[in-house]
């Protein structure tokens, strides 16, 4: 087992960064007119953030494995995120920015072996249609 979105395979090494930090608790509060706190708590069901994060040393990509994961995040609609085993139907979040990562090109390396790290991947978890 490995980390995938859809048939592209990942590094295993890239972390879930916010696993843990996620809440499935949403909370609406607000004052009213008369200076009392309105609070309104509802169980989110989708929508929660998925951050898979690699660092400086370890999770390096190539181009063209950064290439694969550009045409996937711009295909759009529902993914299928298999996190060593658990699999998890995701959208790519746009507006936080999908794909994330530096580039380093060391000398003598050609297009397609160019290095690319700290790679960040981010998605939004949704119930299956």
């Amino acid at each position: 087992m490995g980390i995938q979105i859809d048939d592209i395979d990942l590094p295993n090494t890239l972390v879930f960064a916010n696993e843990f930090s996620r809440s499935g608790i949403t909370l609406n509060a607000e004052l009213s007119l008369t200076g009392k706190l309105i609070a309104e708590e509802s169980v989110q069901q989708s929508g929660q953030p998925i951050e898979l994060r690699g660092g400086p040393n370890y999770a390096w990509v190539d181009r063209p494995l950064m290439a694969a994961l550009r045409a996937n995040a711009d295909e759009g609609g529902e993914h299928d995120l298999n996190f060593h085993g658990q699999h998890i139907t995701v959208l790519w979040d746009a507006d936080r920015g999908a794909i994330e990562a530096e580039q380093r090109r060391p000398w003598g390396h050609t297009n397609d072996t160019i290095g690319y790290r700290s790679l960040v991947l981010r998605f939004l978890e949704v119930i299956p249609a």
